[in-house]
C-alpha cells in the first residue's frame, strides 16, 4: 500500500506522463497540479510531520485510514503511547501555524481540573517541582516521561497564534494547588485574549468528555480536527478507555465527535 507521500508524488508523476503523451496542455497540468497540491497540502504536511517526529506506525496507520484509534487496557501501557502521540500532533499543528500553512487554530482542553501543563512551570516540563507532587502514584518512570513536552508544546502553539480554551467543572480549581493555580493564572495573563478559562455549570465531566479537541483551518479553508478522549494524569486509573480522532471535519465519525464536545461544553 502506497503512503501518504507516495500517493501524491504518484499523482502528480501520473499527470505529468499525461502531458509527455499529449493528453493535457502545459497550461491545463499547471492547473490540475496546482489542484491536487492545494487539496492534499495540508493532509500532506500534517501526516509527513508526523512520521518525521517518529509516530508510533499502528496509531498512525489507523488514523490515516480510519481517522479513529480506541484502544482499552492499562494505564501504564496506553498513557506512554497516547500521550506522546497527542504531543506529536499539537507540535505539528504549532509547526504549520509558525510557517502560516494555518489560517487559525483553536483548541479546547475538557478535564476535570485546569490542564495539567498549564499548571507546569515551563522549566519543571513535568518532572520536578511542587506541581508533580499529585504525580506522587506514578510508581513508573515511563508515565511521567509523558509529561515532559506539553508544557512547552502549549505554550509554543499559544506563541504561534493559537487560541486555547480550558474548561472544567466548576469546582475544578480545587483539585490544584495554590503553586499550580499561581502558574495557571500567570499564563491567563501572559496570552490574554488567546488562552481563556471556561468554567462549566456541571460537578463532573463524563469519562467520554475528558481530553483536548482541535481545530484547525488551513489557508485554504481546509478545516481538520483532532480530538482525544482521556483521563488527566493526577485522575489514571487502572483500566482505561483511550481514543484519538484526526481527519477532515465533513467527516462523519469527526464531526460528530467535535458536535458532541462543542455542543456540550459551550
Amino acid at each position: 500500500m502506497l503512503n501518504l507521500r507516495s500517493k501524491a508524488i504518484f499523482a502528480v508523476a501520473s499527470i505529468a506522463g499525461m502531458v509527455a503523451l499529449g493528453a493535457f496542455s502545459p497550461s491545463t497540468i499547471s492547473s490540475m497540479e496546482k489542484e491536487y497540491v492545494t487539496e492534499s497540502s495540508l493532509r500532506e504536511k500534517l501526516y509527513s510531520s508526523l512520521a518525521e517526529m517518529g509516530f508510533e506506525d499502528s496509531l498512525q496507520s489507523k488514523l490515516v485510514d480510519q481517522h479513529h484509534v480506541l484502544q482499552q487496557g492499562l494505564d501504564q501501557e496506553l498513557r506512554p503511547l497516547f500521550v506522546p502521540a497527542q504531543g506529536m500532533i499539537e507540535q505539528t499543528i504549532v509547526q504549520l501555524l509558525a510557517r502560516g500553512d494555518l489560517e487559525s487554530a483553536f483548541g479546547m482542553i475538557h478535564t476535570p481540573a485546569p490542564a495539567t501543563p498549564l499548571c507546569l512551570a515551563e522549566s519543571e516540563e513535568g518532572l520536578n517541582g511542587k506541581a508533580l507532587s499529585d504525580l506522587a502514584n506514578f510508581t513508573d518512570e515511563e508515565r511521567l516521561q509523558t509529561l515532559r513536552k506539553r508544557p512547552t508544546i502549549l505554550r509554543a502553539f499559544l506563541k504561534a497564534g493559537g487560541h486555547l480554551t480550558v474548561a472544567f467543572p466548576k469546582d475544578g480549581r480545587k483539585l490544584r494547588k495554590q503553586d499550580e493555580l499561581k502558574i495557571f493564572d500567570g499564563l491567563l495573563r501572559e496570552f490574554q485574549g488567546r488562552l481563556e478559562q471556561k468554567v462549566l455549570p456541571m460537578d463532573q465531566l463524563a469519562d467520554d468528555l475528558i481530553g483536548a479537541t482541535y481545530l484547525f483551518r488551513s489557508s485554504t479553508g481546509e478545516e481538520w480536527v483532532f480530538s482525544i478522549r482521556a483521563t488527566q494524569a493526577i485522575d489514571a486509573r487502572d483500566e482505561m478507555i483511550w481514543e484519538l480522532w484526526l481527519g477532515p471535519k465533513e467527516d462523519p465519525l469527526i464531526a460528530e465527535r467535535y458536535e458532541r464536545i462543542f455542543n456540550i461544553l459551550q
